[in-house]
């Protein structure tokens, strides 16, 4: 088993979020550019953008178009990523309605 964690001295980095996140755990279709679709595994979403837990390769910087439960396709850019998690950053951020909509079908975590 491997265990990961960070030391701080000093203070913390900054939470850069603008909107709070809500910990989910509801299935999407993630579109790549010229690849076949995959269902990812949405974590946490806010109304700015989502964590992402799948294998999926992209580089930072990419847009992806998201399919959430409810609601059209989203774009989505890539802020971060590593071996099975993708941070992602909505083009045109959500609306209230929408997150309440996708917050509806996912199970809360």
């Amino acid at each position: 088993m491997r265990l990961e964690s960070e030391i701080y001295l000093g203070s913390p980095p900054v939470d850069r979020r603008e909107a709070p996140r809500t910990g989910v755990d509801v299935l999407a279709r993630a579109h790549v550019f010229e690849k076949r679709p995959l269902t990812v595994n949405i974590r946490d979403l806010t109304t700015g953008g989502f964590l992402m837990e799948a294998p999926i390769e992209v580089d930072i910087g990419a847009t992806i178009y998201l399919q959430l439960p409810g609601l059209h396709l989203t774009a989505a850019q890539v802020i971060w990523k590593s071996a099975h998690y993708t941070g992602c950053q909505f083009v045109n951020p959500l609306s209230g309605s929408e997150l309440s909509c996708v917050e509806g079908s996912a199970w809360r975590i």
